[in-house]
Parts: structure tokens; sequence; C-alpha cells
């Protein structure tokens, strides 16, 4: 596992165009899942340190990856953004947390481990940054999303739509800061 680069923006992308697990309408996939709209909207992922990413390979394939946002509930966030509207009770003091943006695993890859792998490693990421949380959002009927992230520790804190009609779970786990990091 390593940090995203530039050189994997252009097979994230064409990951992500196949647009698995997300409801969307043919125009809303259309537009947003374009590979040019995608590599655009990727590309800053791979360009500093906020945000950023974890790459996993297999036989020299992407195998699955974890885009993240290095955030504070302080940030500008646009009119109806959906994190304002999460309950501040369930961030840390400070507001510092890790928001997963995307999670994908290769399907011949999958049911190995490698989400979990991700995930953790993306907690690291955290603790190293001082982030007190990390906050991910998936579709309420994704079962096997639900099922890793309840397996690992994370706990719903809102259920319903946030920036479509579609019904997502916000879910958020705390992490161990300043003496009792790792």
């Amino acid at each position: 596992m390593r940090a995203v680069a530039a050189g994997d923006i252009d097979a994230i992308a064409a990951a992500l165009s196949h647009a698995e697990g997300y409801t969307f309408s043919d125009e809303e996939r259309a537009t947003a899942f374009a590979l040019d709209t995608l590599r655009r909207d990727l590309a800053p992922f791979a360009e500093g340190p906020l945000p950023g990413g974890l790459v996993a390979e297999h036989a020299g394939a992407l195998a699955g990856f974890l885009l993240y946002l290095h955030r504070t509930l302080a940030d500008p966030y646009p009119p109806g953004h959906f994190i304002p509207r999460l309950p501040a009770s369930h961030f840390p003091a400070d507001g510092r947390f890790l928001q997963i943006h995307e999670l994908w695993v290769a399907p011949g890859q999958r049911r190995r481990g490698l989400a979990t792998a991700l995930k953790r490693a993306a907690e690291v990421v955290a603790i190293d940054a001082g982030a007190g949380a990390i906050l991910t959002v998936t579709e309420a009927t994704h079962a096997a999303a639900l099922r890793l992230n309840a397996a690992l520790g994370y706990r719903a804190i809102y259920q319903g739509p946030m920036w479509d009609a579609v019904p997502r779970v916000a879910l958020i786990k705390a992490l161990p800061t300043g003496a009792d990091a790792p």
C-alpha cells in the first residue's frame, strides 16, 4: 500500500467510471462519471498533502484505493453541504476529522480484506495528522459497506438524504489522539 500519485488518477477514474454502488439517474451518471470529469475532479487527491489517498496494487494492477479529505467542522462548506447538518456532538472537540471520499476494491480482489486494510491505513493517516475521527458515507442499501464499517467500529450518526434524494448513512469512528494515540 502506498500514497496515491498523479500517475494513478487515470486508473482511479476508470474504476469509478463504472459507478458501482451508486444510485443515479442516467443523466447524472453520464455527467458525474465521464472520464474527463473524473480525472479533473480526482487530480487534487494526488497533488499534495491535503487531500490524499492510498492505493493498493496486485500483480501490477490497481487492486483498490481510498481517497480522503482532511477536514474540520469550521471549514467553509458550500450552502446545503451535508457536513454542517451532522450533529457536532459526534465530532472531536477540536473539530478535526478525516473524511473518506471514495473507497473502491477491484471486483477480483473483493472479500479478501483489502477494504479493511485500506480503512485501517487511513486511520493511521488520520491519527498522524492529529484528526480525532474518521467520517464516511455510504448508501443506506449498501449492506457490504455497512457491515465493514460496523466491524471496524464506525457508528451511524445520520441516515437520510444528504446531497440528493438517495438515502445515505453517515458513519463516524472516534480515534485515539495525543497520549492515547499509538
